[in-house]
């Protein structure tokens, strides 16, 4: 077994520090007024499959933004 580990890599314009602070706080955040979309689905993966899953970000001002995505692996069983 192993991870499953989705990278999404820009080059744009990146975020400030602080912008990425603030995304990222939200995302992890146990409030309700900071739903969001990826706060929804960083909720969903970590209940699911624990807390050493889900969805980082990383981000350098004028270097640009990686997303990563990380699940664990399971092997699909066929229906017999």
């Amino acid at each position: 077994k192993g991870d499953i580990i989705i990278k999404v890599i820009d080059n744009g314009i990146g975020m400030t520090e602080e912008k990425l602070n603030l995304i990222t706080s939200s995302i992890n955040s146990a409030k309700l007024e900071s739903e969001s979309g990826l706060r929804n689905v960083q909720k969903r993966i970590k209940l699911y499959y624990g807390m050493q899953y889900g969805i980082t970000i990383m981000s350098k001002y004028k270097e640009g933004t990686t997303v990563i995505l990380r699940v664990p692996y399971e092997e699909r069983k066929e229906d017999d």
